[in-house]
């Protein structure tokens, strides 16, 4: 039959990919997923009653970015749009129920720890969470532009309901903010929310739908750029997130790139290269040399505590860097010929000066 032939031929295709997909799949049991054994032990995420913080603008913080609840905000007239979509009677139960489960599924999954462990594939993550929640997004946005498709069936009735479940989402969200732990959600980003539900509103249901389509185009631009801005700014405004800062960054590139460049010039060997100051753990990747500092989701643990055991800095088994180094032993071992240091290592590991 056609479906035992499309089994068949599913499972070809899955096994002939298999000498690509199966290594990486190996590397991460042994890597991320093992390091963070037990994670799965936990069975909810976080509490639901805080998610609804996510639907306003300008809801973002660093510890939302790196740990927190899923990034779900897509604009206040979707989310207005996606209301209509199941209040329009035009509209079969049908599709509803599809569009529905849909969002069912996904949010269960934000809040279930273990399902959302599936989605990483089976692997528990450190930091960077809910990294599919853009199909939450992509979901609202679909049953959102069907539904305006369609609004022409949709009474005032139904607008004003749905008008009013937002404003009343946004009060409570506003209300509860200091009681859920939810500093994250900003008050002009709520400002901001009410004033694009009225305006769309307005557009929607008053006397000027022949220029709704531009209207509703300027609010979601509107809204969109206000909510970048202050979710930049309550990320920059943090202490810890100094790599995000375009001077220091420009400033750090300036200083070591010359450096690196020579040193290429200078030698097109097989060798590798390492520094005592970073910007990051994967400086290596980002200016092109081979380093023994990485950071990567697949890293095994045994490769980490071997380095580790080398000398070099293990941080909870996620990721290595050089730091301060080890031994001249150990550099030689690894093939490390050129060291980047602010220190004075003609002292400290008796190597050559070359550059200063």
């Amino acid at each position: 039959s056609l479906a035992s032939c499309l089994a068949v031929l599913g499972a070809f295709l899955g096994l002939g990919s298999a000498f690509l997909w199966l290594p990486a799949f190996l590397a991460l049991l042994e890597g991320r997923a093992k390091a963070g054994s037990g994670a799965a032990d936990i069975l909810f995420n976080f509490n639901p009653v805080g998610l609804p913080g996510k639907l306003v603008a300008g809801a973002a913080s660093i510890e939302q970015v790196s740990s927190g609840t899923p990034h779900i905000f897509c604009g206040t007239l979707v989310l207005f749009l996606v209301l209509v979509f199941f209040l329009n009677r035009d509209i079969s139960r049908k599709v509803k129920f599809s569009g529905l489960a849909v969002l069912a599924v996904l949010l269960v999954s934000f809040i279930v720890r273990p399902l959302n462990i599936v989605w990483h594939g089976f692997s528990p993550n450190y930091a960077f969470n809910f990294r599919y929640a853009f199909l939450f997004s992509y979901v609202m946005i679909g049953l959102a532009q069907y539904g305006l498709t369609r609004i022409s069936a949709v009474g005032k009735k139904e607008m004003g309901l749905a008008a009013g479940l937002i404003l009343v989402l946004i009060l409570g969200v506003v209300a509860i903010r200091g009681r859920m732990d939810l500093e994250f959600v900003s008050i002009a980003g709520c400002a901001v929310s009410l004033a694009a539900l009225a305006v769309a509103f307005d557009a929607l249901v008053g006397n000027r739908r022949s220029r709704a389509c531009a209207v509703l185009v300027l609010v979601s631009i509107l809204e969109m750029g206000v909510n970048l801005g202050l979710s930049w700014d309550a990320v920059i405004a943090d202490p810890e997130t100094e790599m995000l800062h375009q001077e220091q960054y420009e400033a750090f590139c300036q200083r070591l790139s010359p450096v690196i460049d020579e040193v290429k010039q200078r030698d097109s060997g097989f060798y590798r290269m390492e520094k005592t100051l970073y910007h990051d753990m994967n400086d290596p990747m980002f200016f092109s040399y081979n380093g023994l500092s990485h950071f990567s989701s697949s890293q095994q643990k045994h490769i980490l505590r071997l380095l580790e055991k080398m000398g070099l800095k293990n941080d909870r088994d996620i990721c290595v860097y050089y730091r301060t180094g080890s031994t001249a032993g150990v550099d030689s071992l690894f093939g490390v010929k050129y060291l980047l240091s602010e220190e004075d290592m003609q002292t400290a590991k008796g190597y050559e000066e070359i550059h200063r």
